[in-house]
């Protein structure tokens, strides 16, 4: 299967994905966020997981805020507004995982 390239879906110019795996079992892809990009505040109604891949940034996940770091899981439970900024000097990357799809199947909350 083909990665899917997917730009400028996030309200901010300064966000892409590449989706690597999306199929009705599950959804993988790579994220990158360029110093200053914010992943709007959203929310679905299955689980999505992150796993840090390089840089910083910081997460509002419900009601705590979280320091994202390198190497770092982050669990999203469905139902649960999130948002992510990058506030640093560096591209910020990480793993999404959702795990049922396919991606156009997931409903994006705001």
């Amino acid at each position: 299967m083909n990665s899917i390239i997917l730009k400028n879906i996030s309200k901010s110019p300064k966000i892409n994905w590449i989706q690597l795996i999306d199929s009705h079992r599950s959804v993988i892809g790579k994220c990158f966020i360029e110093p200053g990009g914010e992943l709007f505040k959203h929310k679905h109604d299955i689980p999505e997981y992150y796993y840090i891949l390089n840089g910083r940034a910081t997460m509002q996940l419900g009601d705590k805020q979280l320091n994202l770091y390198q190497n770092m899981f982050v669990t999203i439970p469905k139902d649960t507004y999130h948002c992510t900024i990058n506030n640093y000097n560096s591209v910020f990357q990480f793993l999404y995982m959702f795990p049922t799809g396919p991606f156009y199947n997931i409903n994006y909350f705001d």
